[in-house]
């Protein structure tokens, strides 16, 4: 049997498998059964997975879904057919669940949700079709099948519906924050709610003095000092981008998102070649634009047929 992942601890009974998608594992009072957070980007995924927890000695009956990214859940399908005869329960947030059951509804809104161009049924964006067990809440989560309780945190932002997990003293965040690394090669970073990620990003902050670890979905396990030090990072991002928006629209007037795209592009010395990049950033670019409006630093209007952005 061939391993790809390595079962790392994390703190106590929690571990993760490091890779592109981290991914979580939580034992259950029995320490046979086990929870997963997330689940890859590929049935191979899956199957990787399963394989690493079935040698050592896991069985997989939960999957916790932090959204509906493919990259997080690719696998569940894969795990539920595969794992205990298919006798998986699967958990997803309120919107996210609704992507992963359709995930048609992924490319369909990356393009102003009319029917996508092909390039956008990549396997980066479209995942095989997720049963959905449970739609958790923030709050406290009973798992009874693994006799464990846990909590659910809010971190929505980054997509519409996001949750993190609290298992023990370990948190998994999924993708509400990504390392300096990252941020340095793709320079503005996916998110759906500019405003909703901030806020998360403060939220999940109140955790950091009563967690021995935090669990990114794309990065090593991090101490609290660590966490909060990266916080930092990816909140300096998103404050710079509104900012250069801000004063780009100042300077030039009235401008529509396509223009503001570009100059975004040209401030970060970035250029977007495909498909996929494009119709990522062109929906980030207008959570930026909602999250200024929010905070009545622009306005819009609507001018020769086109949709306009100014700064007040």
């Amino acid at each position: 049997m061939v391993v790809k992942y390595t079962l790392t601890p994390v703190h106590g009974s929690i571990s993760y498998l490091p890779g592109p998608q981290n991914i979580g594992v939580i034992v259950g009072a029995n320490d046979g059964d086990c929870a997963i957070v997330d689940s890859g980007l590929t049935k191979e995924n899956g199957k990787d997975i399963l394989k690493t927890l079935w040698s050592a000695g896991l069985s997989v009956n939960t999957i916790l879904n932090t959204h509906s990214h493919a990259d997080h859940f690719g696998g569940n399908a894969q795990i539920a057919a595969s794992s205990n005869g298919g006798a998986v329960r699967i958990y997803a947030p309120p919107v996210e669940e609704a992507f992963m059951r359709y995930p048609v509804l992924e490319p369909t809104g990356l393009f102003a949700g009319a029917a996508p161009i092909k390039p956008l049924y990549s396997h980066f964006l479209y995942a095989p079709p997720s049963p959905i067990d449970v739609v958790v809440s923030p709050g406290p989560l009973e798992l009874p099948q693994l006799g464990i309780s846990i909590e659910v945190v809010d971190l929505k932002g980054h997509a519409a519906g996001q949750m993190g997990y609290l298992a023990g003293d370990v948190l998994f965040v999924g993708d509400l924050l990504l390392p300096a690394q990252v941020i340095d090669k793709y320079k503005v970073l996916y998110c759906a709610g500019v405003a909703e990620h901030l806020a998360s990003l403060d939220r999940a902050l109140t955790y950091a003095d009563r967690v021995a670890a935090i669990v990114p979905g794309h990065s090593p396990a991090l101490t609290p000092a660590e966490f909060t030090a990266l916080v930092a990072i990816n909140r300096a991002h998103f404050l710079d981008t509104l900012d250069f928006i801000v004063a780009h629209l100042q300077a030039n007037g009235p401008q529509s998102s396509e223009a503001v795209l570009r100059a975004v592009c040209a401030h970060y010395d970035f250029s977007v070649t495909t498909a996929e990049a494009y119709y990522l950033l062109q929906p980030t670019i207008y959570a930026h634009l909602s999250c200024l409006h929010q905070q009545g630093r622009v306005g819009w209007q609507v001018t020769d047929n086109t949709a306009l952005w100014h700064s007040l």
